[in-house]
Formats: C-alpha cells, structure tokens, sequence
C-alpha cells in the first residue's frame, strides 16, 4: 500500500506523529510531502504533489 503524508511544515510533526510514520514506513511505501518547500519552485512542487496524490492509495494530513 502507498502512504502519503502530507504536512504543512516539518516542524509540524511531533516525535509521537514521526514514530507513527515511521512504524508505517516499515509496514508499507510511504511518503512525506512537505507543503512549506512550494514555495522555492511552485511548479515543479505541484507537478510532485500532484503525482503523488494519483499514485498513493491512503493519504493523511498532519
């Protein structure tokens, strides 16, 4: 199963949220998506979001 994890800043993930993921991690393909980072390249960062989004079969929003 693919997993995407999608934050607004890493620094938004607390310690018990990071081991919830990583527990996941070694369970299924996850992936982090950090909405913060857009900023620096908007389209490329969309074009990104927008694949992972189509490809994952769970997504969550921290």
């Amino acid at each position: 199963m693919e997993i995407l994890h999608v934050v607004r800043r890493r620094e938004d993930l607390s310690e018990g949220v990071n081991s919830v993921l990583d527990a996941l991690d070694d369970i299924h393909s996850c992936r982090t998506v950090c909405l913060a980072e857009r900023e620096a390249r908007p389209q490329e960062f969309d074009a990104e979001l927008y694949s992972a989004l189509t490809e994952a079969d769970r997504v969550f929003c921290w």
